[in-house]
C-alpha cells in the first residue's frame, strides 16, 4: 500500500491515505479527504490542495501526485465549475431525487 500525508492547514499533525499504485488523482485524493473527514459533498466549498515543500498548488483535478508526499489542504469558498466536488454534490443532489 502506498500513502499521502496530509494535514489542514490549521491541524498540527499529519494524517493518511492509503492507496494502491505509485501515485493518486488529485481528484481521489479529495474524495478520500471527503470519506475519511466525514465532510459533506456539497456544501458549498471545495478542498485546494499544495505540496508542503515546495508550496506548488494542484489546481489540476487529473495531476498525480506520488506516493509519500505530503500535501496541505485548505477549504475555499465554492465548489469549482467541472471540478470533482461539484461532480460528487451533483451526483448526491440526483440520488435524492431518483
Amino acid at each position: 500500500m502506498s500513502a499521502v500525508h496530509f494535514k489542514f492547514k490549521s491541524a498540527k499533525e499529519f494524517e493518511t491515505v492509503q492507496f494502491a499504485g505509485d501515485a493518486i488523482r488529485v481528484a481521489d485524493l479529495k474524495i478520500a479527504i471527503f470519506e475519511q473527514k466525514r465532510l459533506n459533498f456539497g456544501e458549498g466549498f471545495d478542498l485546494e490542495i499544495k505540496d508542503s515543500n515546495s508550496n506548488e498548488e494542484y489546481s489540476d483535478e487529473s495531476a498525480l501526485i506520488k506516493r509519500n508526499t505530503s500535501v496541505e489542504v485548505r477549504r475555499v469558498p465554492g465548489l469549482r465549475p467541472g471540478g470533482i466536488l461539484s461532480q460528487q454534490a451533483m451526483a448526491k443532489k440526483n440520488e435524492r431525487y431518483a
